[in-house]
């Protein structure tokens, strides 16, 4: 029966989404989905009193429960609560496969000077966006409000109140990252 199948798989799917984990590649997904269908259709069944799969509104009620479920535990995870548990109980492991959703502070933003030594250019800006790839040596970066110096530090290019202007640059062209965390952040160990 779907039902066994689908709200699980919703519920991991959801998770994946928020965590930017690749769910398509989990070779258990098909076991994980069922396990999980079957617990949220138990458990509804205790909260109800009653057989949760036998009325369409309670199978809609179902998978809306796993889609909930899953973006709240995905929302606990990225909290800096749950980061600061791992921390007090000695997990220093992240929990990100991706270098910068840990070093970007979304709330204060990011401002960083990038090392570009083939072009020997320097970039300082703030970091608008990221691509979360599963090669972090060959990713992009996305600068707003930059300016581009050269190795002696002339300016080159002022766009620092530019708000139109932005600079891509390849994460494999960069030699090494200045960051300048917002005093406030809580990116700051």
């Amino acid at each position: 029966m779907i039902m066994y199948l689908v709200p699980g798989y919703l519920l991991l799917w959801i998770m994946g989404f928020m965590l930017s984990i690749k769910i398509d590649k989990d070779s258990n997904m098909i076991i994980k989905s069922i396990v999980i269908s079957y617990i949220l259709i138990n458990v509804g069944n205790l909260l109800v009193g009653q057989n949760v799969l036998v009325s369409l509104i309670s199978k809609i009620g179902v998978m809306a429960s796993a889609l909930i479920i899953g973006f709240i535990a995905a929302k606990i995870v990225l909290s800096g609560f749950f980061a600061s548990i791992l921390k007090r109980i000695g997990v220093s492991k992240s929990i990100h496969k991706n270098f910068f959703n840990d070093i970007v502070d979304l709330e204060y933003g990011l401002c960083v000077m990038v090392y570009l030594p083939n072009e020997r250019m320097i970039y300082k800006g703030e970091i608008r966006k990221y691509e979360e790839s599963d090669d972090p040596k060959n990713a992009f970066i996305l600068l707003a409000g930059f300016v581009q110096y050269n190795y002696d530090g002339e300016v080159l290019m002022n766009c620092e109140n530019e708000h139109n202007q932005r600079i891509l640059l390849n994460t494999k062209d960069i030699s090494r990252m200045e960051l300048y965390y917002h005093p406030k952040s809580k990116r700051i160990l």
